[in-house]
């Protein structure tokens, strides 16, 4: 099952760099590969991980799952 160029093995990711791409890279220009760098971790930092409900965690953020601990 996870051997490669199996699609179970990207099904984990693909929503998340879709957001990344579709939400936040997409209406950037970037300059280099640090500048890149730099705001792909702020997206994550910023938004995907305190904003973002996921499934997978009963609709919940990651920072809310933190700060109330394991279900």
């Amino acid at each position: 099952m996870f051997r490669t160029g199996c699609w179970y093995r990207n099904s984990g990711v693909e929503p998340f760099f879709w957001s990344l791409m579709y939400e936040w890279i997409k209406y950037e220009n970037y300059q280099n590969l640090d500048v890149a760098k730099i705001s792909v971790f702020n997206y994550i930092e910023t938004n995907y991980n305190p904003v973002r409900l996921h499934q997978t965690l009963d609709y919940r953020s990651r920072e809310q799952l933190e700060k109330k601990g394991l279900p």
